[in-house]
Formats: structure tokens, sequence, C-alpha cells
């Protein structure tokens, strides 16, 4: 629904201001993971993708640590409650 269009948003502007490729895969695997749960039918190997998807996002999501190039509060980790709990989808459908 509208959380994940929200995330879309957020994602693809970090995909605009990626400075390294771990970011860039990072950002198109969770993108790639957002628009496929949100098709009407998914079948077996749709949810394997997903899977792989989430793999990827989670190999190369230290790469937006990396850099300086965000404003706030310092992070130490990306422990995102919304960006977790979707990686549970696959499993639960």
């Amino acid at each position: 629904g509208c959380e994940a269009k929200d995330l879309e948003h957020i994602f693809l502007s970090c995909l605009s201001d990626a400075q390294t490729s771990g970011a860039i895969i990072a950002t198109c695997a969770e993108l790639d993971f957002i628009y496929t749960a949100g098709w009407m039918m998914l079948g077996e190997d749709d949810l394997e993708h997903m899977t792989d998807y989430n793999k990827k996002f989670h190999q190369h999501k230290d790469a937006f640590l990396q850099t300086e190039d965000y404003e706030g509060q310092e992070l130490d980790n990306f422990n995102i409650p919304k960006v977790h709990a979707q990686h549970h989808y696959p499993e639960n459908i």
C-alpha cells in the first residue's frame, strides 16, 4: 500500500545518489523485492526471486553505512523495522 510506495521513493532516491556499487546493488534488490511483493499473484519462482532479492539486499546494505552522504544521527546498523518485516513475506505467503 502507501507504506510500500513511500519506501520505493526513499530507496529510489538513494539509488540516484549512490556512491558505491554495493549501495546500487542493495537498492535495486530492495526495489525488485517491493515491486514483486505488490503483484496480485505470486508463484513459487516469484517467491524464490523475492528470497534472492532479500539475500542480495542484506549482503550489500552496509554500503549505506560506509558513506558520509546522509544527514542526521550517525547510524551503526541498518535495523529498520519495516524493511526487516517485509523480508518475512515470502515465507508467509
